[in-house]
């Protein structure tokens, strides 16, 4: 990677760490308002626009094909992260290890389709071809995980481990989201007929008389 495709990729990840940590504190914060606007809760809806925005720009630096079919699957693993993120905090107050249990379920379905989406995979295929981006969604979940539990632990002084969680889940996705994967049957190309040369042609007719 060049020098400024480095520089270009840490803004990225700057970028949506920024904008994805910003919309969890105005979530938490609206959240614990209970605002409602026509009965539905305020929250909900500022942290589905974050993190759509948040998650289009990272598609967008690292695929180029941007087109409407894929922004419906962003709003569809969006929408997951956004129940994710609701019921994770509920269960904080129930029981730490079951939050903690669903935290890394919920959060493992969601990144790992959402690499499917970044690396042009099926949208729910959760069996990779390379173990190497298993162990990046694993590793992006627990970063994030370990940084939003301390975040919530420990409140404003939280933040900035919230924010090197999250730095740490960004970066391991877009490097995971550069790996070259193995090319699907569905994709590979039919195999050519294979070439028939002249000696091994059937008998003439002459030669059958």
């Amino acid at each position: 990677m060049s020098p400024s495709s480095k520089g270009s990729a840490v803004g990225v990840v700057l970028l949506v760490t920024i904008i994805e940590d910003s919309g969890l504190i105005v979530w938490l914060v609206l959240l614990r308002a209970s605002i409602l606007v026509m009965g539905f809760p305020v929250a909900a809806l500022v942290l589905l626009l974050v993190l759509l925005a948040e998650h289009s720009i990272m598609q967008s630096a690292l695929n180029p094909k941007f087109t409407g079919k894929i922004f419906l699957e962003i709003l569809g693993f969006t929408l997951l992260e956004v129940v994710n993120w609701a019921i994770w905090l509920a269960l904080l107050s129930v029981n730490d290890i079951i939050a903690s249990a669903y935290f890394f379920v919920g959060f493992y379905a969601e990144h790992q389709i959402t690499e499917n989406v970044l690396t042009q995979q099926p949208y729910l295929q959760f069996r990779n071809a390379r173990a190497t981006i298993t162990a990046g969604v694993i590793l992006e979940t627990l970063s994030e995980g370990v940084g939003a539990r301390l975040w919530i632990l420990f409140g404003l002084t939280g933040i900035v481990l919230l924010l090197i969680g999250s730095v740490i889940e960004h970066s391991i996705q877009y490097v995971v989201g550069r790996l070259p994967v193995q090319q699907s049957r569905e994709d590979a190309p039919e195999p050519s007929p294979p070439l028939v040369s002249p000696n091994e042609e059937g008998p003439n007719p002459s030669e059958m008389r």
